[in-house]
């Protein structure tokens, strides 16, 4: 079998460690993914997440989590599936505070490290990853790790998740420790009405201090308006809607702004990165920026 059957024949079968496929995209590579727990503590206002996962507000575990990644993962090697980069988690944070108690994104690290997979974990809680079992569970080599970092404060955005200066100085003891940091600026948001979006100065604060902890692979994406935020959040999603209905289109469960719009909201943090030598990625949004790409960096990482 060629290495597209074979996904698609352990993609019938897998339960917890499944094909990587956000919003059916033509710009990712292949690869896995595995969401440890179910919802999210951190109850971030701009989180997408809430339109595809049942319960978003109610973290959980998920059942039978450790054998059955146990499981797709001795299938996945059997077909030869370990080369491919695997996601911990895009959809919900590994380190929120059900790991305190049940480890079971330490455990996922563990499994898949020993099993000679490359790992892309994405976090904004990177303290986690600083402690000696965690550090002692991956190999810096083959772990890719990505912090999300939309802010110089986490405003109301995100009244849950560690602070923005607890999260750099977690990046730079990552990166002394030669592991590969990037940083999402994820999502950009419009500044309009009471929402107070990214302003250009606090933009190059940001990327300055960002730079200054040894990142050199942003990843930035604006923001799109999903249509559950009105049950979380109703004030967020109303006072941003009238703008995206103006500058943007409905596309099945979210509003999303017009490339030009888009465009512009990425400039400010595109050219304080070129300023800086760092490598910028508009993760999806289709944009053209001289030097950048649509996808993260991680296949630069992986792949050189």
């Amino acid at each position: 079998m060629n290495f597209e059957d074979r996904l698609r024949v352990y993609s019938k079968k897998a339960k917890v460690l499944t094909k990587f496929n956000p919003f059916q995209s033509r710009v990712c590579p292949p690869r896995l993914e595995v969401n440890v727990y179910t919802g999210c503590a951190f109850q971030c206002k701009y989180c997408y997440a809430r339109a595809y996962i049942r319960d978003f507000n109610r973290p959980r575990c998920k059942p039978d989590f450790k054998e059955n990644l146990e499981e797709d993962v001795e299938r996945a090697l059997q077909l030869g599936l370990n080369k491919l980069p695997v996601g911990i988690s895009n959809s919900c944070e590994p380190f929120q505070p059900l790991e305190d108690k049940y480890k079971h994104a330490l455990f996922a690290i563990k499994l898949l490290t020993d099993n000679d997979f490359h790992l892309i974990i994405i976090t904004k809680n990177p303290s986690k990853l600083t402690e000696p079992e965690y550090l002692d569970a991956m190999d810096p080599k083959r772990t890719f790790i990505e912090v999300t970092i939309p802010f110089l404060d986490s405003r109301f955005f995100e009244p849950y998740a560690p602070p923005t200066m607890e999260r750099i100085k977690s990046i730079t003891a990552l990166n002394e420790l030669d592991y590969t940091v990037a940083v999402r600026v994820d999502p950009i948001v419009p500044s309009y009405g009471s929402i107070p979006g990214q302003s250009p100065s606090e933009v190059e604060t940001l990327i300055d201090q960002l730079h200054k902890a040894g990142v050199r692979f942003i990843i930035a994406k604006c923001l799109r308006l999903v249509g559950a935020t009105t049950k979380a959040y109703p004030e967020f999603y109303h006072a941003l809607r009238p703008y995206y209905q103006l500058n943007g289109k409905w596309t099945k469960n979210c509003y999303e702004l017009k490339n030009e719009v888009k465009q512009e909201l990425h400039k400010p943090v595109y050219q304080a990165c070129v300023k800086r030598g760092i490598l910028y990625s508009t993760c999806m949004d289709e944009v053209r920026l001289p030097g950048s790409a649509m996808c993260d960096q991680s296949n630069l990482f992986f792949y050189r």
